[in-house]
């Protein structure tokens, strides 16, 4: 059996709020990531689809279902592609105006049933030839159930995962406030075998909702760009039943929760971390902006400066839905089930550690590539697996001493964030802890 490390959430430069992608980028940055799988993104777009199959190949000897870049001859480093795509489904819903919405991702074994799925939705109405990120609009959760299921009969090893579940426009964000998966996917349910975690939530979080005990959880980068810091900034390492696998073998593991670890950013970290407004929120003067943690959130969640309902955080919602399902759980009571660690981005550590802003600096870039090659560390992925004891052995005469003590902590835990809020991240410290259950801030800009 072996370990293999997968990001499987990304986007092309075609889709709304990217920057600049392309598969070289991937293939480049990848391995120095340690990231050995990544998704496609945006598959069914035809202008990217065009893309994907010019500078794509489908791999041999067992790798059925998964791709390499023509130009990688460097088998043994050679990144691997799957099929990818998310897709925004919405419904009404009895009782209420506002249509809810479920952000998607979709995992194809190959482009037959891409083809075949695009069908699909533009009989539905889909505008496929005009979004990267399509919309499929449904009548109703039995209506989304039922078009789940279609595109499950084009082919058993289609994966269908809710993406970034506690992000506002997850299934059970807060823009939609439901406590069941049923309410939004009607009996589509039974299609469900996977959570992503998304940037604002991890396995301890998400524990506290009992529906999600027996679902894999999957933890990807969701990324806009292809830098390095955005790469593989979370992923999930699956096991696998040899180095010479398909994308069978994936669904499988997935399917099976077969996960050895996930990485994972600290939620706190997440632009919805906790309930709040920000400084720019409409009817905030003077730079005003108020945070809190759940046990502080005003009554009937009102905003104290603008009287407006607050944006309510992952944490809140966790919390909300576990009590919606029966069970109060608390996070201390975490099981320990799922094997996870926080960690940070190392180009984003080395900068905090040089007190540089641009993560990107020519500096910066050195010290990574500097780390990254050594013969004792190979990848990032590799690096934050190794003990603290065994980093400092290796990076004593390395790396200049406040890079290397921010490494340090980073792998012993030492690190939190004043937590994000209402779309702002949260803000990084290293060397102390910020306890965000007892939070309660309400800046009016003096």
């Amino acid at each position: 059996m072996v370990s293999v490390n997968v990001d499987l959430h990304f986007h092309s430069s075609y889709a709304g709020g990217t920057g600049s992608l392309s598969l070289e980028d991937f293939s480049k940055y990848a391995p120095l990531k340690g990231i050995h799988l990544v998704g496609t993104g945006d598959v069914q777009f035809i202008p990217w689809r065009k893309t994907l199959e010019e500078k794509l190949i489908e791999l041999e000897d067992n790798n059925e279902g998964l791709f390499g870049l023509k130009t990688d001859l460097n088998e043994e480093k050679r990144i691997k592609f799957l099929l990818q795509t998310e897709i925004i489904f919405t419904t009404a819903l009895k009782g209420t105006k506002k249509r809810k919405q479920s952000h998607t991702l979709i995992l194809f074994p190959d482009y037959e049933s891409v083809d075949r799925f695009y069908h699909l939705a533009e009989n539905w109405g889909s505008k496929l030839e005009k979004m990267a990120r399509p919309f499929i609009l449904c009548k109703s959760p039995q209506d989304v159930g039922e078009k789940l299921e279609s595109i499950k009969n084009i082919s058993s090893l289609i994966e269908i995962i809710p993406a970034h579940v506690l992000t506002p426009d997850g299934v059970f964000g807060s823009n939609h406030k439901l406590n069941w998966l049923e309410e939004f996917y009607g009996e589509g349910v039974n299609f469900i075998n996977i959570i992503e975690t998304g940037l604002s939530a991890d396995p301890k979080l998400l524990s506290l909702i009992p529906e999600f005990d027996n679902l894999t959880f999957l933890s990807n980068s969701d990324a806009h760009s292809a830098s390095i810091q955005r790469i593989g900034r979370e992923f999930t390492a699956l096991n696998v039943s040899n180095d010479n696998y398909s994308y069978k073998d994936i669904i499988h593991s997935l399917r099976n929760n077969k996960v050895d670890f996930t990485a994972e950013f600290m939620p706190s970290e997440g632009r919805y971390f906790l309930t709040g407004h920000k400084r720019t929120t409409k009817g905030h003067e003077k730079n005003k902006f108020c945070r809190f943690s759940p046990k502080y959130s005003p009554g009937k969640n009102i905003c104290p400066i603008c009287n407006k309902e607050l944006t309510e955080g992952a944490l809140s919602r966790a919390i909300h839905i576990g009590k919606a399902q029966g069970e109060e759980r608390l996070m201390e009571d975490y099981p320990h089930n799922r094997n996870f660690f926080h960690f940070i981005p190392l180009i984003e550590t080395i900068a905090f550690g040089k007190k540089i802003k641009n993560p990107n600096s020519k500096s910066v870039i050195k010290t990574y590539m500097q780390i990254v090659n050594n013969n004792e560390i190979n990848n990032e992925s590799n690096l934050w697996q190794l003990s603290t004891t065994k980093l400092l052995n290796i990076l004593l005469k390395e790396v200049e001493k406040n890079v290397l003590d921010a490494i340090v902590s980073v792998r012993s835990g030492n690190f939190s964030y004043r937590p994000g809020y209402d779309g702002i991240y949260g803000e990084l410290v290293i060397g102390s802890k910020i306890d965000y259950l007892n939070i309660k801030e309400v800046d009016l800009g003096n």
